[in-house]
């Protein structure tokens, strides 16, 4: 909100007591902001962001590598398998 209030000019109030402060705004000056702020961006088209490709190849990575340090630590020696000490069941 307070990058809102200092970028897009976000009308709010606020009242500082202790050690937060309250936050309050009217509901004129929210609607009158909010409609000049729609009619703007319907002239000016604000880029989409692109989510980073980066991350879905380190979590790929991060996958690969799992499971492959998991598979390797199965007991693949008969001798290294859990053996029942009961018949029970």
């Amino acid at each position: 909100m307070q990058r809102w209030e200092a970028e897009e000019g976000l009308p709010v109030l606020r009242l500082n007591h202790e050690q937060r402060g309250s936050v309050y705004a009217y509901v004129d000056e929210l609607d009158s902001w909010w409609k000049a702020r729609s009619e703007s961006a319907a002239v000016e088209p604000v880029p989409a962001r692109q989510f980073p490709w980066w991350i879905l190849v380190a979590a790929g990575t991060v996958l690969v590598f799992g499971v492959v340090i998991l598979d390797s630590r199965k007991a693949t020696n008969p001798a290294q398998l859990p053996v029942p000490l009961t018949t029970f069941p």
